[in-house]
């Protein structure tokens, strides 16, 4: 420690006129240890598996427990995770994965500690069935529609489940695994008519329409030179 109670080094960059050096921060993973241990102590089975991929970790909750758990994860104060960063149904159909056909993924992000999470819950069922997470937060609205639409996972508790990309009385479901690529019709709607013009053009034909006239040409608009 210098004279002054700063630590040496960061008293001589500053006479250099230099920033100090960062101190060395705790790797995301254990950051998010703090989160997979106290889900574990609160709902026990419920925290069905951990996976750890480049600094990120994914938590598989029970499907029924969905809610419970993330009310947690937003209200505990060591937590905070009170933003909603994205939410999205995936259908592992082909998938070598174990399990249920269906997954919704939920990624969380605590803005007063600056951690991220992501949390998996993996349904089943004609319709795939899962509580909604409205309740906690309200982002989850437009998510929970999209992955409705798009996968066919249907929400309880939603409040206004419909669909939200694919046009009213779309059939199906266009991200699911078995949905026919290509098979689906233009459609084309409203009480305008569509009227398909022709033109016989050519780029040759367009570019003597648009040619600009030659400079060494006479032009009849050019006032003469005056000597």
């Amino acid at each position: 420690m210098s004279a002054s109670g700063e630590p040496e080094g960061r008293t001589e960059n500053a006479e250099k006129g230099q920033a100090p050096p960062e101190e060395p921060r705790e790797p995301a993973v254990a950051l998010s240890q703090a989160t997979v241990d106290h889900l574990r102590r609160e709902f026990g089975d419920a925290v069905l598996g951990v996976s750890y991929f480049r600094d990120e970790t994914t938590i598989e909750v029970a499907p029924g427990r969905i809610v419970g758990v993330c009310r947690l994860l937003r209200d505990q104060p060591e937590l905070k995770y009170n933003f909603l960063a994205d939410l999205c149904g995936v259908d592992r159909l082909n998938l070598e994965v174990e399990g249920p056909r269906y997954a919704v993924v939920y990624n969380l992000y605590s803005i007063p500690l600056n951690r991220r999470v992501r949390l998996k819950a993996c349904v089943d069922g004609d319709p795939p069935l899962l509580d909604s997470v409205t309740s906690v937060w309200s982002t989850a609205d437009w998510h929970e529609r999209e992955a409705y639409d798009l996968v066919g996972i249907h929400f309880r508790g939603h409040p206004n489940l419909e669909r939200i990309l694919t046009p009213d009385g779309f059939e199906g479901h266009p991200h699911r695994k078995d949905f026919g690529v290509g098979d689906e019709p233009v459609q084309f709607t409203g009480e305008q008519e569509y009227i398909r013009r022709d033109h016989d053009t050519t780029i040759e034909g367009d570019v003597e329409t648009y040619r600009r006239p030659d400079a060494s040409a006479e032009n009849p608009t050019r006032e003469p030179a005056h000597g």
